[in-house]
Protein backbone atom coordinates (compact mmCIF):
# COMPACT_ATOMS: atom_id res chain seq x y z
CA UNK A 1 0.00 0.00 0.00
CA UNK A 2 1.41 3.53 -0.81
CA UNK A 3 2.42 5.29 2.22
CA UNK A 4 0.63 8.23 1.43
CA UNK A 5 -2.53 6.33 0.81
CA UNK A 6 -1.92 4.52 3.84
CA UNK A 7 -1.57 6.96 6.41
CA UNK A 8 -4.80 9.15 5.02
CA UNK A 9 -6.70 5.78 5.70
CA UNK A 10 -5.31 5.82 9.60
CA UNK A 11 -2.48 3.00 9.14
CA UNK A 12 1.22 3.54 10.04
CA UNK A 13 4.35 1.29 8.70
CA UNK A 14 5.58 -0.99 11.28
CA UNK A 15 9.23 -1.92 11.16
CA UNK A 16 8.82 -5.12 9.39
CA UNK A 17 6.72 -4.06 7.09
CA UNK A 18 3.51 -4.69 8.29
CA UNK A 19 0.61 -1.89 8.28
CA UNK A 20 -0.94 -1.33 11.80
CA UNK A 21 -4.57 0.89 12.00
CA UNK A 22 -3.88 3.98 14.56
CA UNK A 23 -7.03 6.20 13.50
CA UNK A 24 -9.51 7.53 15.22
CA UNK A 25 -12.28 4.86 16.68
CA UNK A 26 -15.25 4.95 14.86
CA UNK A 27 -18.40 3.49 16.57
CA UNK A 28 -22.43 3.68 15.54
CA UNK A 29 -25.44 3.15 17.63
CA UNK A 30 -25.72 -0.40 17.27
CA UNK A 31 -22.06 -0.89 18.27
CA UNK A 32 -22.48 0.95 21.44
CA UNK A 33 -25.69 -1.12 22.27
CA UNK A 34 -23.61 -4.35 22.07
CA UNK A 35 -21.17 -3.50 24.55
CA UNK A 36 -23.59 -2.26 26.82
CA UNK A 37 -25.24 -5.47 26.64
CA UNK A 38 -22.17 -7.36 27.30
CA UNK A 39 -21.27 -5.13 29.88
CA UNK A 40 -24.50 -5.73 31.97
CA UNK A 41 -24.20 -9.39 31.25
CA UNK A 42 -20.59 -9.58 32.58
CA UNK A 43 -21.91 -7.78 35.76
CA UNK A 44 -24.82 -10.06 36.45
CA UNK A 45 -22.93 -13.16 35.91
CA UNK A 46 -20.21 -11.79 38.21
CA UNK A 47 -22.90 -11.05 40.57
CA UNK A 48 -24.86 -14.57 40.32
CA UNK A 49 -21.53 -16.13 40.95
CA UNK A 50 -21.16 -14.05 44.22
CA UNK A 51 -24.56 -14.60 45.46
CA UNK A 52 -24.58 -18.31 44.04
CA UNK A 53 -21.79 -19.06 46.39
CA UNK A 54 -22.94 -16.97 49.52
CA UNK A 55 -26.15 -19.36 49.10
CA UNK A 56 -24.23 -22.63 48.93
CA UNK A 57 -21.89 -21.43 51.65
CA UNK A 58 -25.30 -20.92 53.56
CA UNK A 59 -26.94 -24.02 52.82
CA UNK A 60 -23.21 -26.11 53.80
CA UNK A 61 -23.79 -24.10 57.27
CA UNK A 62 -27.37 -25.33 57.96
CA UNK A 63 -26.39 -28.58 56.94
CA UNK A 64 -23.62 -29.28 59.60
CA UNK A 65 -25.75 -28.01 61.96
CA UNK A 66 -28.19 -30.50 61.36
CA UNK A 67 -26.11 -32.92 61.28
CA UNK A 68 -24.09 -31.44 64.58
CA UNK A 69 -27.29 -31.68 66.21
CA UNK A 70 -28.45 -35.13 65.25
CA UNK A 71 -25.04 -36.39 65.66
CA UNK A 72 -25.39 -39.02 69.15
CA UNK A 73 -21.94 -40.17 70.70
CA UNK A 74 -21.11 -43.73 70.29
CA UNK A 75 -21.43 -45.91 73.38
CA UNK A 76 -20.84 -49.98 74.19
CA UNK A 77 -23.08 -49.54 76.80
CA UNK A 78 -26.20 -48.31 75.64
CA UNK A 79 -29.71 -49.67 77.49
CA UNK A 80 -33.41 -49.08 77.18
CA UNK A 81 -33.99 -46.71 78.85
CA UNK A 82 -30.86 -44.89 77.15
CA UNK A 83 -32.40 -44.58 73.58
CA UNK A 84 -36.40 -43.89 74.66
CA UNK A 85 -35.91 -40.19 74.36
CA UNK A 86 -34.65 -40.56 71.11
CA UNK A 87 -38.08 -41.02 69.20
CA UNK A 88 -37.19 -38.04 66.62
CA UNK A 89 -38.79 -35.06 68.49
CA UNK A 90 -41.67 -33.20 67.02
CA UNK A 91 -41.86 -31.40 63.58
CA UNK A 92 -40.66 -28.12 64.82
CA UNK A 93 -37.84 -29.38 66.31
CA UNK A 94 -36.72 -32.58 65.48
CA UNK A 95 -34.17 -34.91 66.90
CA UNK A 96 -32.07 -37.85 66.70
CA UNK A 97 -33.69 -41.24 66.13
CA UNK A 98 -32.25 -44.21 67.47
CA UNK A 99 -33.39 -48.13 67.19
CA UNK A 100 -31.74 -51.18 68.32
CA UNK A 101 -31.34 -54.38 65.99
CA UNK A 102 -29.20 -57.61 67.01
CA UNK A 103 -27.85 -55.54 69.55
CA UNK A 104 -26.74 -52.90 67.89
CA UNK A 105 -27.93 -49.00 68.31
CA UNK A 106 -28.44 -47.06 64.91
CA UNK A 107 -28.85 -43.60 64.72
CA UNK A 108 -31.70 -43.08 61.64
CA UNK A 109 -32.34 -39.13 61.60
CA UNK A 110 -31.16 -39.43 57.80
CA UNK A 111 -34.31 -41.19 57.18
CA UNK A 112 -36.59 -39.29 59.52
CA UNK A 113 -39.74 -39.43 56.53
CA UNK A 114 -39.39 -42.83 57.80
CA UNK A 115 -39.08 -43.25 61.52
CA UNK A 116 -40.17 -39.74 62.70
CA UNK A 117 -43.79 -39.07 64.68
CA UNK A 118 -45.24 -39.22 60.82
CA UNK A 119 -43.24 -42.24 59.58
CA UNK A 120 -44.75 -45.63 58.62
CA UNK A 121 -41.97 -47.13 60.77
CA UNK A 122 -41.66 -44.56 63.58
CA UNK A 123 -42.89 -47.96 65.95
CA UNK A 124 -39.50 -48.76 65.89
CA UNK A 125 -37.79 -45.46 67.33
CA UNK A 126 -36.56 -45.55 70.89
CA UNK A 127 -36.87 -49.42 71.35
CA UNK A 128 -35.53 -52.19 70.38
CA UNK A 129 -36.82 -53.57 66.87
CA UNK A 130 -35.18 -57.13 66.72
CA UNK A 131 -38.21 -59.21 66.91
CA UNK A 132 -40.23 -56.58 65.35
CA UNK A 133 -37.80 -56.75 62.10
CA UNK A 134 -37.54 -60.09 62.36
CA UNK A 135 -41.44 -61.22 61.83
CA UNK A 136 -42.07 -57.80 59.81
CA UNK A 137 -44.01 -56.07 62.33
CA UNK A 138 -45.42 -52.58 63.15
CA UNK A 139 -46.29 -53.08 66.57
CA UNK A 140 -45.11 -54.67 69.38
CA UNK A 141 -44.89 -58.32 69.16
CA UNK A 142 -47.08 -60.72 71.59
CA UNK A 143 -45.67 -62.43 74.70
CA UNK A 144 -46.06 -65.72 72.12
CA UNK A 145 -43.72 -64.33 69.80
CA UNK A 146 -41.19 -62.59 72.47
CA UNK A 147 -40.80 -66.32 74.00
CA UNK A 148 -39.79 -68.54 71.18
CA UNK A 149 -37.11 -68.65 68.97
CA UNK A 150 -36.61 -66.81 65.74
CA UNK A 151 -36.55 -69.58 62.64
CA UNK A 152 -34.48 -69.62 59.63
CA UNK A 153 -36.71 -67.38 57.27
CA UNK A 154 -37.11 -64.68 60.22
CA UNK A 155 -33.19 -64.90 60.71
CA UNK A 156 -32.62 -64.23 56.97
CA UNK A 157 -35.09 -61.20 57.01
CA UNK A 158 -33.49 -59.61 60.46
CA UNK A 159 -30.01 -59.93 58.09
CA UNK A 160 -31.48 -58.46 55.35
CA UNK A 161 -32.72 -55.48 57.27
CA UNK A 162 -29.44 -55.29 59.13
CA UNK A 163 -27.29 -55.13 56.29
CA UNK A 164 -29.35 -52.54 55.23
CA UNK A 165 -29.76 -49.95 58.57
CA UNK A 166 -25.59 -50.62 58.45
CA UNK A 167 -25.37 -49.28 54.63
CA UNK A 168 -27.49 -46.74 55.30
CA UNK A 169 -27.32 -45.30 58.84
CA UNK A 170 -24.76 -43.97 61.95
CA UNK A 171 -23.75 -46.74 63.99
CA UNK A 172 -23.85 -45.71 67.80
CA UNK A 173 -22.77 -48.42 69.30
CA UNK A 174 -23.98 -51.36 70.91
CA UNK A 175 -26.39 -52.29 74.06
CA UNK A 176 -25.31 -53.26 77.21
CA UNK A 177 -24.48 -57.25 77.32
CA UNK A 178 -27.72 -57.52 80.05
CA UNK A 179 -30.11 -55.41 77.77
CA UNK A 180 -32.08 -56.25 74.49
CA UNK A 181 -33.90 -59.16 72.73
CA UNK A 182 -30.90 -60.39 70.92
CA UNK A 183 -29.09 -61.61 73.87
CA UNK A 184 -32.11 -63.54 74.84
CA UNK A 185 -32.20 -65.87 71.46
CA UNK A 186 -29.05 -68.73 72.87
CA UNK A 187 -31.13 -69.39 75.64
CA UNK A 188 -34.56 -69.19 73.70
CA UNK A 189 -33.29 -72.02 71.07
CA UNK A 190 -32.10 -74.13 73.60
CA UNK A 191 -35.14 -74.33 75.38
CA UNK A 192 -37.21 -75.06 72.48
CA UNK A 193 -34.62 -77.40 71.75
CA UNK A 194 -35.40 -79.71 75.23
CA UNK A 195 -38.99 -78.86 74.72
CA UNK A 196 -39.07 -80.70 71.00
CA UNK A 197 -37.12 -83.29 72.19
CA UNK A 198 -39.61 -83.99 74.91
CA UNK A 199 -42.71 -83.59 73.22
CA UNK A 200 -41.83 -84.14 69.61
CA UNK A 201 -41.97 -88.47 70.12
CA UNK A 202 -45.37 -87.69 71.89
CA UNK A 203 -47.01 -85.33 69.04
CA UNK A 204 -45.73 -88.02 66.67
CA UNK A 205 -46.97 -90.56 68.04
CA UNK A 206 -50.17 -88.84 68.37
CA UNK A 207 -51.03 -87.87 64.69
CA UNK A 208 -49.77 -91.20 63.87
CA UNK A 209 -52.86 -92.79 66.04
CA UNK A 210 -55.01 -90.72 64.81
CA UNK A 211 -54.84 -91.67 61.27
CA UNK A 212 -54.48 -95.12 61.94
CA UNK A 213 -57.86 -94.94 63.96
CA UNK A 214 -59.53 -93.05 61.09
CA UNK A 215 -58.19 -95.25 58.33
CA UNK A 216 -59.47 -98.23 60.64
CA UNK A 217 -62.48 -96.39 61.53
CA UNK A 218 -64.04 -94.73 58.77
CA UNK A 219 -66.78 -92.41 59.58
CA UNK A 220 -70.60 -94.40 58.91
CA UNK A 221 -72.65 -93.68 56.21
CA UNK A 222 -75.38 -91.08 56.26
CA UNK A 223 -78.82 -92.77 56.61
CA UNK A 224 -81.11 -92.92 53.28
CA UNK A 225 -83.29 -89.93 54.72
CA UNK A 226 -80.69 -87.74 54.74
CA UNK A 227 -79.75 -88.51 50.88
CA UNK A 228 -80.84 -85.96 48.91
CA UNK A 229 -82.43 -87.32 45.17
CA UNK A 230 -84.44 -85.55 42.70
CA UNK A 231 -87.97 -86.83 42.29
CA UNK A 232 -89.15 -88.47 39.16
CA UNK A 233 -90.35 -85.91 36.18
CA UNK A 234 -91.92 -86.64 32.83
CA UNK A 235 -89.87 -84.19 31.45
CA UNK A 236 -85.98 -83.52 31.13
CA UNK A 237 -84.81 -80.31 32.66
CA UNK A 238 -83.66 -79.22 36.28
CA UNK A 239 -85.79 -79.98 39.32
CA UNK A 240 -85.13 -78.21 42.27
CA UNK A 241 -87.45 -79.85 44.82
CA UNK A 242 -86.35 -82.24 47.24
CA UNK A 243 -88.55 -85.06 48.27
CA UNK A 244 -88.54 -87.57 50.91
CA UNK A 245 -88.01 -91.56 50.42
CA UNK A 246 -92.05 -91.86 50.70
CA UNK A 247 -92.54 -89.44 48.38
CA UNK A 248 -90.59 -91.21 46.16
CA UNK A 249 -92.00 -94.34 46.36
CA UNK A 250 -95.40 -92.52 45.66
CA UNK A 251 -94.40 -91.11 42.54
CA UNK A 252 -92.80 -94.27 41.16
CA UNK A 253 -96.01 -96.20 41.91
CA UNK A 254 -98.28 -94.05 39.74
CA UNK A 255 -95.40 -93.53 37.12
CA UNK A 256 -95.60 -97.37 36.83
CA UNK A 257 -98.62 -99.10 38.36
CA UNK A 258 -97.73 -102.24 36.73
CA UNK A 259 -94.42 -102.96 38.38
Amino acid sequence: MDPAAAAAGGYRAEGDGWLSWAGPLELDLSDYVVLVAAAIALLFWQVGGVLRRRREATERAEREAVRVKMTVASRSDWTLADIAPYTGGTPDDPGPILFAAKNTVFNVWRGADFYDSEGVYHCFAGRDATIMLALELLEAPTPEQRERPLTRAELSVLDDWFRTMAWKYDDVGTLAPTEGEWKDEPAKRERWAVFTAKYMPVAVAAAISVSMTTAVCPPPPKPASAVKRRPFSDFDGPVDDVVSDEQQKQMARKRFPNK
